[in-house]
């Protein structure tokens, strides 16, 4: 099966066939998680399970400003869009 919080939504509903797309979701998981310091969707194994199948990542941009007021203006900046098209 998998941790819930790096499952693709594929994964998440029990799907069968799971193969190359779901490692590039984990993936984009773990870029999303080493640049905020969370994953995408939080909370217990089955609310992560019900988030993964029915919403959307919560933005990068809004984590961004939510970095910036944590760790100041000088905190790197990861390019969003290839850790968006991974999830």
């Amino acid at each position: 099966m998998g941790t819930p919080e790096y499952m693709a939504p594929e994964q998440a509903m029990g799907g069968s066939t799971i193969g190359p797309p779901a490692d590039i979701y984990a993936l984009g998981v773990i870029l999303y998680e080493t640049r905020h310091g969370r994953t995408p969707f939080q909370g217990a194994t089955l609310d992560v399970l019900a988030q993964v199948q029915d919403r959307e990542p919560v933005p990068l941009s809004l984590l961004q400003i939510e970095d910036a007021a944590r760790f100041g203006d000088d905190l790197p900046q990861m390019p969003s869009q290839g850790t968006t098209l991974a999830l």
